[in-house]
């Protein structure tokens, strides 16, 4: 069930945003329609989403060192609109893991590399860590003040918060960067 509603509303983001013009990030001459979203976090995997609006072959590589990538997941192919959804397992617990998105379209003979980012796979049981849960900012409200939001999302970050959920349907052309933000993973 979660992954079916996870594809819908990564299928419906693509579709707001190509409807819009609208494009999270560009690398190259591919866009993804959405940044880089982690889901499903266990002791050992985690899973990787991203929409991108053309044929991809897909890999990720990653490790315990920035800049340094010693494992690969396979590299898979995805059409257009299709969510990538990657695992990337075989982890030690308690770690913090290095990962980047590596991409072609079909025909193409090298692989663009994407940012580095970085995820610290599930804790020890008994260790602590800190998120913050953040809902219905109203952005598109005559009430909004989105500079007070912005000040919000750095406040998040200057508390080193480890997870930032953010749950509403608030994209409006104006406001979709805004309310979408990721937070960087750091």
């Amino acid at each position: 069930m979660r992954k079916t509603i996870l594809k819908i509303y990564m299928i419906l983001l693509f579709l707001f945003a190509t409807m819009r013009n609208i494009s999270f990030s560009s690398t190259n001459d591919v866009n993804f329609i959405t940044t880089e979203l982690l889901g499903r976090p266990t002791d050992k995997s985690v899973t990787v989403n991203a929409i991108a609006d053309a044929d991809l072959e897909v890999f990720f590589e990653y490790g315990t060192e920035s800049s340094v990538y010693a494992n690969l997941t396979d590299t898979t192919m995805f059409p257009r609109g299709t969510p990538i959804e990657m695992i990337i397992d075989k982890l030690q617990p308690n770690t913090r893991y290095y990962y980047r998105m590596r991409y072609r379209k079909p025909g193409e003979s090298q692989f663009s590399a994407g940012a580095e980012h970085s995820f610290h796979i599930q804790r020890a049981r008994g260790s602590t860590f800190k998120f913050a849960i953040q809902a219905d900012s109203h952005l598109y409200d005559k009430k909004c003040y989105p500079a007070l939001y912005q000040i919000t999302l750095q406040n998040v970050l200057a508390f080193v918060i480890l997870c930032h959920c953010s749950f509403a349907w608030e994209i409006t052309k104006e406001n979709a960067m805004l309310s979408w933000m990721a937070l960087p993973r750091t």
